[in-house]
């Protein structure tokens, strides 16, 4: 198990990726038609972060492109340049993070 400030760093770097990456999705949200959430961010301060971003000892997030149950999430998900733009986007964003954080090959 990582100790909690170890825990908080990595969610704080999964946090800094989440937001790279929804800056992108957000600049291509006008064509993809899918919603962007409210608060697509972990909440560090309160501890209320999925299982998977505190296990996570490395930068992680989830991506939620859309919800079948909603028709016009499943519409757009359905359409192959939506899924384009939205797999662009998260790769877009892995990029840029990997640029700022001084990876090699990036």
């Amino acid at each position: 198990l990582m100790d909690l400030d170890n825990q908080d760093k990595a969610i704080g770097e999964s946090r800094a990726l989440a937001e790279i990456i929804d800056q992108e999705l957000a600049k291509s949200a006008s064509h993809t038609n899918i919603k962007r959430c409210k608060n697509p961010y972990p909440d560090i301060q309160s501890g209320k972060t999925d299982f998977i971003l505190r296990s996570a000892r490395f930068p992680a997030v989830i991506v939620e492109s859309g919800y079948l149950c909603n028709a016009n999430d499943r519409k757009n998900l359905q359409d192959q340049k939506a899924r384009q733009k939205i797999v662009e986007s998260v790769y877009k964003g892995v990029i840029n993070y990997g640029k700022q954080k001084g990876w090699p090959k990036f």
